[in-house]
Parts: structure tokens; sequence; C-alpha cells
């Protein structure tokens, strides 16, 4: 007899448990974000969208090493809301 093996057929959806998981994320995220102060946000806003940390300190008005630090901010605020 042969045997023959069977790769058992993985479904690429996430489970309720997963999906239910990223939508909290996502509520928490978005709650976060609301919450950054106004420069906060629109660094974090412009740094999503590829601008490099000179250009956003141009459009705001402030250095590069202040819109770096903002964004890093930023995402230090959002991780520790959302953990």
């Amino acid at each position: 007899g042969q045997l023959r093996h069977r790769k058992e057929q993985v479904d690429p959806a996430p489970n309720p448990e997963q999906t239910y998981f990223q939508q909290e994320q996502q509520k928490c995220v978005r709650y976060a974000i609301q919450n950054l102060t106004s420069q906060q946000r629109h660094c974090l806003l412009l740094r999503a969208e590829g601008m490099a940390y000179h250009d956003i300190g141009v459009i705001l008005g402030i250095s590069t090493q202040r819109a770096s630090l903002l964004v890093q901010r930023s995402l230090a605020r959002i991780a520790d809301l959302c953990e």
C-alpha cells in the first residue's frame, strides 16, 4: 500500500477571536491618535504618508529633529495605550 500525505487546507481568514482582537486594537489606536497633541498627530499622519522628517518640519514650521521627536513620542504613546 501507498501512503498519501494530504496537506490540511488552512483557512486564511482570521478566526472570530483574531477578528475581535484586531477590531479592539484598531479602536485603541484610533483612540490613542485622537488623544495625541495636534502637533504630534499632524507629524504622525504626515510621516505615515511617507514624508521625510525634513519635509514635515518645513510644513509645520519646526526643526527636522523636532518632527522626528514628535513622531517617536506619538508612536510610544500609542504603544503604551494599546499594549
